[in-house]
């Protein structure tokens, strides 16, 4: 079930509670990224990041460009993010 308070949208299952914040400019239905905090049953928490192939293009082409990359990346070559889904 998916359900909307103004501020989050919360995907409940019988497992666990994903909570995603929603963002100005952004509709539930079209974004291609959001951050995530996903809750289990039993009180473990989790959180994500996902995007699309499209913004993972568009960051891979950003960096390459700007020489922008983290330590354990070649400028360009690929995308690694801890809690990263796509």
């Amino acid at each position: 079930m998916i359900a909307f308070d103004g501020t989050f949208y919360h995907i409940t299952d019988p497992k666990f509670e994903m909570t995603i914040p929603a963002w100005q400019g952004y509709e539930a239905d079209t974004a291609d990224e959001a951050d995530a905090t996903i809750t289990f049953r039993d009180g473990l928490r989790r959180y994500a990041t996902f995007m699309t192939l499209d913004v993972v293009e568009h960051n891979m082409d950003k960096n390459a460009r700007t020489g922008e990359f983290h330590a354990y990346e070649t400028p360009g070559s690929r995308v690694w993010r801890p809690r990263f889904v796509i």
